[in-house]
């Protein structure tokens, strides 16, 4: 008995709360990541999107994925779950005092099954895309 309270005195539990409906949620667990998860859920309930745009490649692709997003009409999330995986480029706008709010990881799923994905396959400007009512989930290079 003695055994297992010291292992569970050894066990650090995080808590995060999740607002929802006016809810406060609290969560607690054992994973630091699940934190940036509950984070990112309460960035998109209280922020709510229009717009996502998948910030990915290196800093000139993200500069320009950034100045496509000003000229969207609306709330423009950043989504950096591609810098999760794809370890040769890392998030770079961060060095800029832009004040834009952003997820980390692939909470978005939901959303893209719900709205799906443009995905320009050419590299032409079309600014039809500039048009599409929201919610839209841009993901390429603009």
């Amino acid at each position: 008995m003695r055994k297992m309270k010291n292992i569970k005195d050894k066990l650090i539990f995080l808590k995060s709360k999740i607002k929802f409906l006016g809810l406060s949620i609290s969560i607690k667990y054992r994973n630091p990541e699940l934190k940036s998860v509950c984070d990112d859920v309460n960035t998109i309930m209280e922020f709510k999107p229009d717009y996502v745009v998948k910030l990915q490649g290196g800093l000139g692709n993200q500069m320009f994925q950034y100045a496509f997003s000003k000229a969207l009409k609306g709330k423009v999330l950043f989504d950096l779950s591609e810098f999760n995986v794809y370890r040769l480029r890392q998030y770079a706008l961060d060095k800029f005092n832009l004040n834009i709010k952003t997820v980390k990881n692939h909470i978005m799923q939901k959303f893209l099954l719900n709205h799906g994905v443009l995905e320009p396959k050419e590299s032409i400007y079309d600014e039809q895309i500039l048009k599409l009512e929201p919610p839209v989930y841009y993901s390429g290079y603009f």
